[in-house]
């Protein structure tokens, strides 16, 4: 009876599946799309104004569609699309304004409500209820062409279309025209940031500072990108064109070692505003790093902002002294082995000819470093400057601190020997009983026994294939003992299995390092400003290091188990490896140059 019961629960269970299925196949094939539109429906295009280009590029889209038609003709020929036809409408904001109110109500939804920096994607069903009216709206014809090759390739051609009425798609255009010094990419790769297909997204050109600027649309914001290091007489035009306190600045003075950003609102002699924005920078890499502050034009501020940078960028060589604050206690290799690191890490960036001198520590501490009274003594400048010689600036590091620290991690025992095999042995199946009410072909088939008496289990087959199966049901009794006692044996033995474990323990190593750097001027003559502070900055580093300390095996009986985690020894030694306090060391001053880098020109920039 119980087995009757589970084919008429599987015979259930199949027809719902089908049911399912079929469905599921009926919505999918119901289902209608821009792509079934347009590869099934014939498509009536209206464009804003005939175009060749536009229709040159629907013919490459391979679309089922006549010669496009203006919208202006739509009166005469809209009665003679027949049922089942769709039309397309392609809609050119930047002539749009050419359409008069009795024309753009025959379109499926009004232009007052779309955004005509936007792009838009609209459709809904056609008042014969066979056919589809799709409208795509985009600030001018190169928008409108993205948005075509969307909608017929596999981006927008899956969007399932709603018969009340929907937008599918839409995403702002902000149109932007970049005035630059310095070349397209650094603009480029500014827009590429911002730029979000499918979402909002700029549409720009470029325009270089020696070129022609012709007068802009008002709806078109302006950027100027300059590097005032290039700016010249070819520039007069751009100077002109630049808000006047942005203008003034670029020929201050001040300029050459400070950034500059404004965005502001400017109206045209027609009435007409536009935001026109500036940013200016002392070197190209300046103007990266400006930018990468700004995520959009909105980003830069209303007000003329400036930032200022150290000028190092007209000393030729860079003299590196590094020094310990403990000088009693100073350990003279790993100063030595900092100012070799610093002088290194200078070298690659900033494009000074860097050289350690150590040879003069006591002479700069003499001069620099024991100020009385907050005076220095000229004289010990004058004589530090002849050993360096002229066009110098002179870096100092000065290393406060080495903090190096041992700590000691237990880790969890790992074995050693291979996972013992598992067992293979399957496990015996037990014949099924005969059922005298099974049925041939499932839930509706006849009987596979007939009535013999009143009783299907009279049925000579019936006693045939049920005297089988005790014949069969001894034997899987026999075969279940065999497996039993198999298993039995192979659990024994995995228990008694004996397995290796290595339980070890790890030393953790960090070295700390803490100081300044200080770069001083020794090419100024004036007496004033000798040996002044040209630029400081803080410097640390630490670097951490993990190694095996030490390390057993222990062997343990069983499979699965596996042996106490050890305790570390409450006391263990302090490791002391120069090696770490010397990549902390190199962290410490390529952080330190980087800092430089940031908040200063070098020769590298090009020198003012």
């Amino acid at each position: 009876m119980c087995t009757r019961k589970v084919w008429v629960m599987r015979t259930l269970m199949l027809c719902m599946c089908l049911m399912l299925q079929v469905s599921c196949a009926w919505a999918r094939k119901g289902a209608v799309t821009i792509s079934r539109i347009l590869n099934e429906h014939k498509i009536h295009v209206v464009t804003t104004e005939k175009e060749d280009s536009l229709s040159k590029f629907l013919f490459d889209l391979r679309l089922k569609t006549d010669e496009p038609i203006a919208i202006a003709e739509l009166l005469v020929n809209k009665s003679g699309f027949k049922d089942g036809e769709s039309i397309l409408y392609i809609i050119d904001r930047s002539k749009a304004r050419r359409v008069i109110r009795e024309e753009e109500r025959l379109l499926p939804c009004k232009m007052s409500a779309i955004d005509p920096d936007q792009v838009v994607l609209y459709a809904q069903k056609a008042a014969d209820k066979n056919a589809w009216e799709i409208l795509i709206s985009a600030p001018n014809e190169k928008w409108l062409k993205w948005e075509l090759e969307r909608l017929c390739g596999s981006e927008l051609g899956g969007l399932r279309l709603d018969e009340r009425g929907s937008i599918l798609d839409r995403y702002r255009v902000k149109r932007l025209r970049i005035v630059s010094n310095v070349g397209k990419q650094v603009a480029q790769d500014w827009v590429t940031r911002q730029s979000k297909p499918g979402k909002d997204t700029i549409d720009w050109d470029f325009v270089p500072s020696d070129g022609k600027i012709d007068e802009l649309d008002p709806e078109t914001d302006v950027l100027f990108l300059l590097n005032h290091a290039q700016l010249d007489a070819k520039s007069g035009q751009v100077l002109e064109d630049l808000p006047d306190d942005v203008e003034s600045w670029c020929d201050g003075e001040a300029s050459t070692h400070c950034w500059a950003a404004e965005r502001q609102s400017v109206q045209s002699s027609e009435g007409d505003w536009q935001t026109v924005s500036v940013v200016v920078a002392p070197s190209e890499r300046h103007l990266k790093m400006a930018l990468n502050q700004y995520s959009s034009i909105e980003s830069i501020p209303q007000t003329f902002t400036t930032s200022e940078f150290a000028n190092l960028s007209s000393y030729r060589e860079m003299i590196v002294i590094a020094r310990a604050g403990d000088r009693d206690n100073a350990d003279e290799s790993a100063v030595d082995d900092l100012a070799g690191k610093m002088t290194t890490a200078l070298a690659n960036k900033t494009g000074f000819q860097c050289v350690s001198r150590q040879d003069l520590k006591e002479l700069v501490y003499t001069a620099l470093m024991h100020e009385k009274d907050g005076t220095l003594d000229t004289s010990d400048i004058a004589s530090l400057r002849r050993k360096v010689g002229t066009g110098c600036a002179l870096a100092v590091v000065d290393l406060a601190a080495i903090d190096t620290q041992t700590s000691y991690v237990v880790n969890q025992p790992q074995c050693c020997t291979p996972t013992y095999p598992s067992f293979s042995q399957p496990q015996p199946s037990k014949p099924s009983e005969p059922d005298p009410d099974e049925r041939k072909f499932g839930l509706f088939g006849g009987h596979r026994y007939s009535e013999v008496d009143g009783s299907r289990r009279n049925d000579p087959q019936f006693k045939r294939d049920h005297r089988e199966w005790r014949r069969n049901m001894d034997d899987y009794s026999d075969a279940m003992d065999r497996w039993e006692h198999d298993k039995r044996d192979y659990e024994n033995s995995r228990y008694d299995h004996e397995m290796d474990w290595e339980v070890s323990i790890n030393a953790i190593q960090r070295a700390r390092i803490t100081g300044n750097l200080r770069i001083y001027d020794l090419n100024a003559v004036d007496s004033e400003d000798a040996g002044r502070v040209l630029f400081t900055c803080p410097i640390e580093g630490e670097e951490i290091r993990e190694d095996r300390y030490s390390s057993d095996h222990v062997s343990v009986r069983g499979e699965g188990n596996q042996p106490d985690v050890p305790t570390a020894p409450a006391s263990l030694p302090t490791i002391s490896d120069l090696t770490i306090a010397s990549e902390a060391f190199r962290m410490a001053c390529e952080k330190a140059v980087t800092d430089i880098m940031r908040r200063s020109l070098v020769p590298a920039d090009g020198g003012q």
